[in-house]
């Protein structure tokens, strides 16, 4: 007979968590197939130069292929190393262990012992880095294979390089002395350098010191931004291209930042309103870009309503999901406004579609205006941001239905949108439960229903029971940490903690960086060089 007996388990650790409503796992896969082969954590391009000359030379100098300890210890010394070679003299920014990097060279102006940060066989609270395999394996591993720079093989401990990885590799032994190649893995396999030392290997490997007409330089954008190996090869090429042909065509280049980039790439408009010259080959990309951001403020807008749900919950925890659901629904209806929008007649007389139409037409705007103007994509953003700061749920309610309507109206039977959502695509299949095209296109949006019943819906089905069901399936994954921000017990719901409505980073940050290493524009203004402009053409 088998003999079962009970036993307590460990509590889920309760942690912040992201996505708390599943949306942006769609939002993070769409971008990675517009921009793959690099990631948001993969900051400077040379990277993809050094990785491989550090195997190379690994190769060459120990000959021990099958050995991954003996290649961490190589790597991270190598790692360490070019930190405080890029950080000796300069403000380069970006560097894997740059922080350590430079709290040691600000503390001593005499030789240093670099092995107590690196070696993972000492005793020490000081490691530059915590993952076994530094920034390598933690952040550029994945997409120097995803590009031919590196392979694995199955007899082998470590990685060997690939085509692209000897193009490399040779491009660098090139424009690199052999002096100074011997010295940085002289010193590396020593553990101990000199400022002096540092200052001189400086000159040649700094992460920004890539020649215009280097063979470096010639390889990284062959193999970024020209080779064609797989189609996702051509979605990162044709998204770079559209970033350097609004930079082209920008006239007013002091308003062209980051974060205005995502406004530019929702409307296809600049900030002065004038529309964006679009090449017909590069139509598609710009279209998946629209639809991404779609996404991006849908879920903003769903998260900004489940951050002012969760303040109310706080005092309504005597109530069942479904009570709570209808309480927060007439809120939202009865919001005070300012400016008023709407009234309480249309809140009874007005089916929900009509009522964010009828929204959506008193805050309509010149297509010329989207930009900083009252009602604008950036002025109900900055709105709901500032609510949030001041804890006021009635604003950031006001707010966050302003921002559905303008997109429920603009987008919901976009073609665009469809296109990319559509369930025979690979997107569409991937998301077919939920994506921005369903949420804009769910059943409360398009029948006859009240105003209250529609948020109802809204609430009830897109934010709690979805947000419930999302944090259930990441408790399932190891390991096994709770997202949930509130639950339900004995049928009532009870709150347990806020949550801060994000967007996701669409590795736009890291192409402008990679464009500037490479030599393509110049910031902070975001102009084309001379050789940006070549490449283009």
């Amino acid at each position: 007979m088998i003999k079962i007996s009970p036993k307590w388990i460990d509590t889920a650790r309760s942690i912040t968590g992201e996505d708390h409503l599943g949306i942006q796992a769609y939002s993070i896969s769409f971008y990675s197939k517009l921009f793959p082969g690099f990631t948001n954590l993969t900051q400077r391009v040379r990277y993809y130069s050094i990785y491989p000359w550090f195997l190379s030379n690994y190769i060459k100098l120990i000959g021990v292929k099958n050995n991954r300890k003996k290649w961490r210890d190589f790597l991270r010394r190598c790692e360490f190393l070019y930190a405080l070679v890029s950080t000796i003299d300069s403000n380069e920014k970006s560097v894997v262990g740059a922080q350590r990097a430079k709290n040691i060279l600000s503390e001593t102006y005499k030789k240093i012992d670099f092995s107590k940060y690196t070696d993972m066989s000492k005793d020490s609270d000081d490691q530059y880095w915590a993952q076994s395999y530094g920034g390598y394996g933690q952040y550029y591993l994945g997409s120097l294979k995803s590009l031919d720079i590196i392979f694995f093989e199955d007899d082998s401990e470590i990685e060997y390089l690939g085509e692209n990885g000897k193009l490399l590799v040779k491009a660098l032994d090139e424009i690199i002395p052999s002096s100074i190649s011997d010295k940085f893995f002289k010193i590396a396999k020593s553990g101990n350098v000199g400022i002096k030392a540092l200052e001189e290997l400086s000159i040649y490997l700094k992460p920004s010191n890539i020649d215009n007409n280097s063979e470096e330089g010639k390889a990284l954008r062959k193999i970024l931004l020209e080779d064609v190996n797989y189609a996702s090869d051509q979605n990162r090429i044709g998204s770079f291209k559209l970033l350097l042909t609004i930079m082209n065509q920008c006239e007013q280049s002091e308003e062209l930042t980051y974060n205005n980039l995502r406004y530019i790439l929702l409307h296809k408009s600049y900030t002065n309103g004038d529309k964006i010259n679009i090449p017909t080959d590069l139509k598609c990309y710009a279209d998946n870009w629209t639809a991404f951001f779609v996404g991006e403020l849908t879920n903003y807008s769903l998260e900004t309503l489940f951050w002012a749900s969760l303040q109310r919950m706080k005092n309504n925890n005597n109530m069942n999901i479904n009570s709570f659901s209808v309480d927060m629904a007439k809120y939202i209806a009865n919001v005070n406004q300012k400016p008023k929008i709407w009234s309480k007649l249309e809140v009874k007389n007005f089916n929900f579609p009509e009522f964010l139409s009828s929204i959506y037409q008193r805050i309509k705007i010149n297509d010329k205006d989207w930009y900083k103007k009252k009602f604008s994509t950036y002025y109900l953003i900055e709105g709901i941001k500032e609510s949030i700061y001041d804890d006021n749920i009635n604003d950031a309610c006001f707010f966050s239905i302003l921002l559905f309507a303008k997109i429920y109206n603009q987008y919901h039977d976009s073609q665009e949108l469809y296109d990319v959502y559509n369930p025979d695509t690979e997107m569409g299949e991937r998301f077919s439960e939920i994506n921005p095209h369903i949420v804009l296109n769910n059943e409360y949006l398009n029948s006859n229903i009240g105003v209250e019943e529609g948020l109802y819906g809204l609430l009830n089905y897109y934010i709690f029971q979805r947000h419930l069901k999302v944090a259930l399936a990441k408790l399932r994954i190891p390991p096994h940490q709770s997202t949930f921000k509130f639950v339900l017990r004995d049928s009532n719901i009870e709150w347990l903690e806020d949550i801060t409505p994000t967007f996701t980073g669409p590795r736009i940050k890291t192409a402008m960086n990679f464009l500037e290493d490479l030599n393509l524009i110049d910031r902070p203004k975001l102009k084309l060089t001379k050789l940006g402009k070549t490449y283009l053409k």
